[in-house]
């Protein structure tokens, strides 16, 4: 019998975010390369960890000589488009602190027709605290040139890559005439702001809470309890949050929300389980028991008691995003407006060797989540029950919003136009930092032993 001897899983607590660190007993041979060592590393990793271990034992021993190539030579190609290996393990580490892992101008934008001879790049989302938000830049701007040169498909990244740039923009108030204005941005470095937007409008003689929601990554219980209680406070009757372009992040954050928005009848239930493999499951119930992967409602005084919530999306909405959709279902009325979401149904750590040998971190798909009715499977999106395109020309809570428009009018009793889930033309979303959809987790204690044979 093999045993392989995971000494330790060591959950850290780095800036805002977690990394779990795994030190590995077992060694490569003396004098082997480091890149050796990550793919000894990268093998026993999988070998424990990885939720489809069982689909690719037969490729363990295939090592390759990049790791790179070799982690990716295992994953379970049916379902996994999600496990992710980096040689920049630092950079990794700042992307889950919710900071931009390279400087950035602070916006996203798309290629859209806005009536022109050409598609024009129009900006979908500027970052909070960005240099393009410290320019007043705006949701609906439309770029027309950078460096006075005009933005198409083919050069924007080219152009865009430089540090400082001259841009030239065009926007438009509702119902006046284009304004044509000059800015020079330069890139920098950005911690995401989660909670980009939080108010309590009054519509239609209801107080109605919205909240435009950018990130789960980073440690933000402060910030959004204190949104929540300003919801409590203002005694909101609806709800409303905006995740169109929320990728997903930390779990733990996840679990606030949907505590925080679940009526008071979810006490004590079922908000999730999470499923692992049967190295990882054997382990831990042996610890811990039964039901140790069930995750309850624990609701706090800020809960808002609501029955119904609205959830509006896109194609980017994804990961921690779906799991709000998905996991407060059964428990209150979901309205789901917008686009079909990403499908990301899974989750992982952020794995490290604890020893240092190589810089690679991983992050596999170690879990998958399954609500109180044991639905999870959402590979290919969850599909809107009210289907709109989002449309950047107009404000976040402009009335013409489709979106936004969408869940007012269901929210007053009309039926909103809709567009068949099949028919939502999904634009490119283009963001100037790589994001990738996450789903991040910890697990409880500084010291785990895992053996298999």
């Amino acid at each position: 019998m093999k045993i392989f001897r995971y000494k330790r899983l060591i959950v850290l607590f780095i800036g805002f975010g977690f990394l779990a660190v795994l030190g590995c007993k077992k060694e490569a041979p003396l004098g082997s390369s480091n890149q050796s060592r990550a793919n000894t590393f990268i093998k026993e990793t999988m070998s424990t960890w990885y939720l489809w271990k069982n689909f690719i034992a037969d490729s363990l021993d295939n090592e390759k000589e990049d790791p790179k190539q070799y982690f990716n030579s295992l994953l379970y190609k049916k379902y996994d488009r999600y496990s992710y290996i980096t040689s920049n393990s630092e950079a990794y580490r700042k992307r889950l602190q919710g900071v931009t892992p390279t400087a950035v101008f602070g916006i996203t934008y798309r290629f859209m027709d806005v009536g022109d001879a050409q598609k024009k790049m129009v900006i979908l989302e500027v970052i909070k605290g960005s240099n393009a938000d410290k320019a007043q830049l705006k949701r609906g701007a439309i770029i027309d040139s950078a460096e006075g040169v005009l933005l198409g498909e083919g050069n924007y990244k080219k152009i865009l890559s430089k540090q400082t740039v001259q841009f030239s923009f065009r926007t438009r108030p509702p119902g006046g005439a284009y304004h044509s204005y000059n800015k020079r941005i330069s890139k920098t470095v950005v911690l995401r702001e989660p909670v980009a937007l939080d108010t309590v409008l009054t519509l239609s003689g209801k107080k109605v809470g919205y909240l435009y929601y950018t990130t789960f990554l980073g440690n933000q219980a402060v910030k959004l309890k204190a949104t929540f209680q300003k919801f409590h406070k203002s005694d909101i009757q609806e709800l409303v949050v905006d995740l169109r372009y929320n990728g997903g992040g930390y779990l733990s954050n996840a679990r606030l929300f949907c505590n925080a928005i679940a009526p008071q009848s979810a006490e004590k239930k079922v908000m999730y389980t999470a499923q692992y493999n049967s190295v990882v499951d054997t382990y831990y119930s042996e610890k811990k028991g039964d039901g140790w992967n069930v995750e309850l409602f624990q609701l706090p005084d800020y809960n808002l008691d609501l029955d119904r919530v609205y959830f509006l999306t896109t194609a980017r909405s994804a990961s921690a995003s779906e799991l709000l959709i998905n996991s407060l279902s059964p428990h209150m009325s979901v309205v789901h407006v917008g686009e079909k979401t990403y499908g990301k149904p899974v989750g992982s750590f952020a794995i490290e060797d604890e020893e240092g040998t190589h810089n690679y971190t991983l992050s596999p798909i170690v879990f998958t989540l399954l609500n109180s009715e044991g639905k999870g499977e959402y590979f290919k999106g969850l599909d809107p029950q009210i289907g709109a395109s989002d449309n950047s020309v107009y404000g976040l809570l402009d009335p013409k919003e489709p979106l936004f428009k969408a869940a007012v009018s269901h929210m007053n009793g009309q039926q909103p136009f809709q567009i068949p889930a099949t028919e939502i033309p999904v634009s490119e979303v283009l963001f100037e930092d790589e994001r990738i959809p996450l789903m991040m987790e910890t697990l409880e204690g500084k010291h785990l032993i895992l053996e298999k044979e």
